[in-house]
Order: C-alpha cells, then structure tokens, then sequence
C-alpha cells in the first residue's frame, strides 16, 4: 500500500476528470455544473481532514514492571472521573455510619479519601485512616471501607501492583457489602 500511494494523484486525476464527465452529462448549463462540482470537492476535502483517535495514553503498561502483572492496566490512569457514583456512595455512608463517629474508622482508596474530605463534614471526614487497604504490608482495622472497583467512579491512584482485580475482590470478601452501586461499594466489618 505505501508504494501505491505514489499512484494516487494520477487516480485523483482520473476520478476527477470522470466527475467534470458525469456532472456535464447531468447538468447543462457550465455554472450550475461547476457549482456541483466545486461544492463535491469541498465536501471531499472537508472530510479528509476529519480524524477521529481513540484514547491511547503514552504512559506503559502494568506488565513491564513485572511478568505477574497484568497486561490491560497502566502504571498511571489519566481517565477522567465520574464522580457521581463517588458522591452517591460517600452520602450513604454519612447517613448510613453506625455508632458513634468518635470511635469509628473509616478506611478508602485514595481517590475517595479526597473526596471523603471534599463532599462531607469534618466530623465525618476526621474519622478517616490515613493508609488505604492497598497499602503493601498494612493490616488495618476498619469499620467502614468505601472504594470503586470500575474506572468509571473515577481514577485509582494506587499503583498497579497494589491494586489488582485479584486484590479489590479479595478485599470485597473481607466484609460485608452494605453499598453497591454498580461501580463504588461500601463495605462493613
């Protein structure tokens, strides 16, 4: 194909030359046919310049770093957040959090501790644990856990390597699930 290219203004040629022949049969008068044939041009032209990308980050996949990573997840995610599911699941929380909220711990991701501080009270905020339950080599104790497993909820921002599919569901059998909205879960010891 790259070699044929060369032959492609010589087809351009012919194929517009074939065009002037087809509008003059079409059309008699010289003004009207120039205008199609200006107007068919411009539309041709028009939409070669239109390109449509899919999203590809520049940013390498999980696997460099290790064979036992998997292939599909970057080391960075750049997707935009939905938030939407992140609000929906902190509300409940707030609403939903048992006992007294002196005595409570509340564990996230990172991406919904940031949103814990920026969508709730500071007495709801200020009973949350600094480390995430993907922290490597923590064992935390927690009452409530709130996390998104999709990309749509949000970014992750842990690295990979902590945060596998195999990781988030073994976690999700730790305790019960109390919310689930598809994409965000709250869970409870």
């Amino acid at each position: 194909m790259f070699y044929a290219i060369v032959l492609s203004p010589f087809l351009v040629g012919l194929t517009l030359w074939g065009l002037d022949r087809f509008l003059k049969t079409r059309f008699k008068r010289t003004r009207i046919k120039n205008f199609a044939f200006v107007t068919i041009l411009f539309l041709i032209v028009a939409s070669c310049l239109i390109s449509i990308f899919p999203y590809q980050p520049l940013v390498p996949r999980a696997s460099i770093i290790s064979k036992d990573l998997p292939e599909n997840e970057y080391l960075i995610d750049f997707r935009a957040a939905n938030t939407i599911y992140q609000k929906e699941m902190i509300i409940f929380a707030e609403r939903y959090a048992p006992g007294n909220l002196n005595e409570l711990k509340i564990s996230s991701d990172e991406v919904t501790r940031q949103q814990i501080f920026g969508f709730t009270n500071s007495s709801f905020s200020s009973t949350h644990i600094w480390y995430t339950p993907f922290s490597p080599n923590m064992t935390l104790e927690w009452d409530l856990c709130l996390l998104h497993k999709s990309d749509k909820a949000g970014p992750f921002s842990e690295k990979p390597e902590y945060r596998t599919d195999e990781i988030v569901n073994r976690l999700l059998s730790k305790g019960n699930i109390v919310y689930d909205n598809g994409e965000s879960f709250i869970l409870e010891k």
